[in-house]
């Protein structure tokens, strides 16, 4: 299930701000439980729910559901002008008080329950990518028995399955599926390799200051 980022047609608030922090509420959880991603673009931003909403799980947080497409799109107008560094230039244009004061406290509500270093990675990735980016992965645990000529084998092996998003338009998608059969030893190696990138791309974002 996804939703995509509405334009407004004006900077008028669509949903109350309770609403708005349920809605804040309910993105922070679904996040949390490795339920939902975001999708960002030049100018547009969206979700991307691994299991469809209902309005059980709405209901939970008090939220009606034929209200919750304008709550979500609140949510997003309002996290991408945060990230974007557009916020700041909004609250210069606005003339009413009352509508700079309700923007603001959007704002704070976000950054208290959402926006994190992991949202501003995610964005920073998704604005700059040039090619792909990782999207899914998948393993499964298989234990072959016996080899093509019937002999008997004696260590397991697991299938993994890699998907990534291309980014770049005329990217070869035929390169965005990845299927293949490791030991422990190789995957000892993964780790090891992994490793030593998580290692770098800690120092180099220590070097830019980084918030921790």
């Amino acid at each position: 299930m996804e939703w995509k980022k509405i334009p407004k047609k004006s900077n008028e608030p669509e949903v109350s701000i309770k609403d708005f922090e349920k809605g804040a509420m309910l993105i922070k959880d679904l996040i949390r439980k490795d339920l939902l991603e975001f999708n960002f673009g030049p100018s547009s931003m969206g979700f991307s729910a691994k299991e469809p909403l209902n309005p059980n799980i709405t209901a939970e947080y008090e939220i009606q559901w034929e209200d919750v497409n304008s709550i979500l799109n609140e949510v997003m107008e309002v996290t991408y002008l945060i990230l974007s560094k557009e916020e700041r230039e909004l609250v210069l244009s606005l003339k009413d008080k009352e509508l700079v004061k309700t923007f603001k406290e959007r704002c704070k509500i976000l950054r208290r329950e959402i926006i994190n270093k992991n949202i501003k990675r995610v964005f920073e990735l998704q604005m700059n990518c040039k090619t792909s980016i990782l999207k899914d992965l998948e393993w499964e645990i298989i234990v072959k028995r016996r080899n093509e000529r019937g002999n008997s084998l004696k260590f397991p092996t697991t299938l993994i399955r890699m998907e990534t998003n291309p980014i770049k338009r005329g990217y070869d998608e035929s390169k965005n599926l990845l299927v293949f059969e490791s030991d422990l030893g190789k995957i000892e190696y993964l780790i090891k390799e992994f490793t030593k990138i998580k290692n770098l791309l800690e120092e180099e974002e220590n070097k830019m200051g980084v918030e921790k």
